[in-house]
């Protein structure tokens, strides 16, 4: 959560291959969680701020990536690790064990591979279990 010195900070869990992060985006919170079973679920939070600091969360959240187990098909992930979120709510997912990254455009039921998904490796074409992604919208 955000400590009382820096609202703006995001925080990831220490599990390894799972984790949460909260944003603060000016007066909405979402918190990003990323499963095991190759999901990416987006709780939109708003909340109510109290002294000291204390934030209620909306007990529902919605599924934007993945959430149908875990495989190949562009309707799946498999450990996905980094995710990107732009300003157009495209979600960009490094998608660790099928070495590749995926475009979810917003409301989409199925990815795009926008890079990798040519198996594991080191060719220009490849990725190897990627753990992060960041776009350049420039």
């Amino acid at each position: 959560m955000p400590d009382s010195e820096n609202e703006n900070n995001i925080r990831q869990s220490t599990r390894p291959r799972t984790g949460s992060s909260l944003f603060r985006l000016k007066t909405k919170l979402i918190l990003i969680i990323i499963g095991v079973l190759g999901l990416i679920t987006i709780i939109g939070v708003y909340f109510y701020l109290y002294k000291p600091k204390l934030y209620k969360w909306k007990q529902n959240g919605i599924t934007v990536a993945g959430g149908n187990g875990r495989g190949q098909k562009l309707h799946r992930l498999n450990r996905p690790e980094g995710i990107f979120i732009d300003k157009n709510k495209n979600i960009f997912v490094a998608d660790y064990e099928n070495h590749r990254i995926v475009k979810w455009k917003h409301n989409a039921k199925e990815g795009k591979i926008i890079a990798g998904g040519n198996k594991k490796g080191r060719r220009i074409d490849q990725l190897y279990g990627p753990t992060d992604v960041i776009v350049d919208e420039q």
